[in-house]
């Protein structure tokens, strides 16, 4: 029994620093509803009226781009030659890139050393691959996330039986 109220009392006593600190924080908040109460300084402005009273459209935010990238390269699978790679980048690739949530679709394809490169707004992407030999690859597609400030990466590999 002591040993259990030794350790309420120093649960107490080490979490009561965290909560005046959560009490603080929430005390400096200031409603964006409050009224100004100091003098305004700057230029004055006037509303302007449109002689027509016609609704003037929202400020919409800029859409930011961000990176998706990826390297394709073939897997050679069942006969080994000594002679060939077993694994070389894959060139000419089609990359497709298709929104999951909406209307957006891009294209591209890949380079010689089998990389791409697409910029693309933030969001969830199907993003598949195809080449012109109709090479299964690994994974088919993938659902990728695209994070603003972030480089998101996508890589596939395509096996090929001969």
């Amino acid at each position: 029994m002591p040993k259990k109220i030794l350790f309420v009392f120093l649960f107490a006593l080490l979490s009561l620093p965290i909560f005046a600190q959560l009490n603080r924080v929430a005390a400096e908040n200031v409603p964006l509803t409050s009224p100004i109460t100091g003098p305004v300084t700057g230029p004055t402005l006037t509303p302007s009226v449109s002689p027509t009273n016609t609704p003037t459209p929202p400020i919409t935010s800029p859409v930011s781009y961000f990176s998706l990238i990826g390297h394709i390269t073939y897997n050679r699978i069942g006969f080994f030659m000594r002679t060939l790679p077993r694994l070389f980048p894959a060139e000419n690739v089609k990359v497709v890139v298709r929104s999951f949530f909406g209307n957006f679709s891009q294209k591209t394809t890949t380079d010689s050393q089998g990389n791409y490169k697409m910029t693309v707004p933030p969001g969830l992407y199907q993003v598949s691959v195809e080449d012109s030999n109709h090479t299964f690859f690994v994974p088919p597609f993938r659902f990728e996330y695209v994070k603003a400030n972030k480089t998101t990466v996508a890589n596939f590999q395509g096996l090929l039986f001969r």
